[in-house]
């Protein structure tokens, strides 16, 4: 049923799932594997999702994507690596002790949401929305609800 849902919703995976771990990087726990499908799933219920990304924060490696193969998701899950990690470094050049917990964009037609996890602080959610079909308070508290506890 995973399989049937997974590509109902367009999603898709250029190669098999990978996790840094401080000895290099390795092969996805199918555990995990299941809970990146389940995240993505989530993403694309959420009204007016275009796609979504799980990205490796250290690499900026787009672990799995759904959504539209008109956004290059690979590309996007690099960008907003920099720019998490410059959010981060302007943070503590400021002195403050707290992580970024999420980035908004917005366009003329599109929002763009970036969740971090605080329970898997190696990754985070990238989400595309159409801003005509997509209430914003809405959209943040169903990526909100993403976790990967």
């Amino acid at each position: 049923m995973m399989e049937t849902l997974a590509k109902r919703n367009g999603i898709h995976s250029s190669k098999q799932p990978q996790v840094r771990t401080q000895k290099g990087i390795v092969r996805t726990p199918p555990a995990l594997q299941k809970k990146i499908q389940a995240a993505l799933e989530e993403a694309m219920a959420i009204d007016g999702a275009l796609g979504a990304a799980l990205v490796d924060l250290h690499s900026g490696v787009c672990l799995s994507s759904a959504g539209s193969s008109e956004l290059d998701m690979e590309l996007a899950a690099a960008g907003n690596t920099e720019m998490i990690n410059i959010q981060q470094e302007i943070g503590r050049l400021f002195g403050q002790s707290d992580e970024v917990e999420d980035i908004l964009i917005t366009r003329k037609a599109q929002y763009h949401l970036i969740r971090l996890f605080p329970s898997q602080p190696d990754l985070f959610l990238y989400v595309v929305l159409s801003r005509e079909a997509t209430s914003l308070a809405m959209a943040r508290l169903g990526v909100n609800k993403i976790t990967f506890a």
